[in-house]
């Protein structure tokens, strides 16, 4: 399986929100508001979103944002989205994706990458642990509009 990652482009938004919507389950959001999200993220500096594709389809993408450490020196890699379309999940596209995450990590002098994962997505949880992942704590959110 030949598989292609490459920085994402405009024409890529419906792709990327589907799998939003379908393989995160996050549902509560509508195509056009994806897509001014993902214009706003594809013009800010410090983002940087990489989309998997198989056959002129785009089946994965894995979204980054940078941003510098209270905790130590340096700037860290913040991996904001990993999805991979479940009709080619356990085929290497989701290391793929993160080997190239790593890879521009380094490239930019980044010295850590951190990520958030639901407490329900045991499986993510196994992969990013099998990569060298390490549990650091629980994730917390609360909602300041009511939107």
């Amino acid at each position: 399986m030949e598989i292609l990652i490459r920085v994402l482009e405009k024409n890529d938004y419906e792709a990327i929100f589907n799998l939003i919507h379908n393989e995160l389950g996050y549902d509560d959001s509508n195509i056009g508001d994806v897509y001014n999200r993902l214009e706003t993220i594809q013009n800010h500096i410090n983002h940087q979103t990489f989309v998997a594709v198989y056959d002129n389809r785009i089946i994965g993408f894995i979204g980054l944002c940078k941003g510098i450490a209270y905790e130590f020196n340096g700037e860290y890699m913040q991996i904001i989205a990993l999805a991979v379309d479940n009709k080619y999940q356990g085929n290497g596209i989701g290391t793929q994706l993160i080997d190239i995450a790593e890879q521009y990590a380094k490239k930019g002098n980044i010295v850590k990458i951190g990520l958030n994962s639901g407490l329900h997505r045991e499986n993510a949880h196994n992969f990013y642990e099998h990569r060298g992942y390490v549990k650091k704590g629980y994730s917390f959110k609360k909602s300041l509009s009511s939107n």
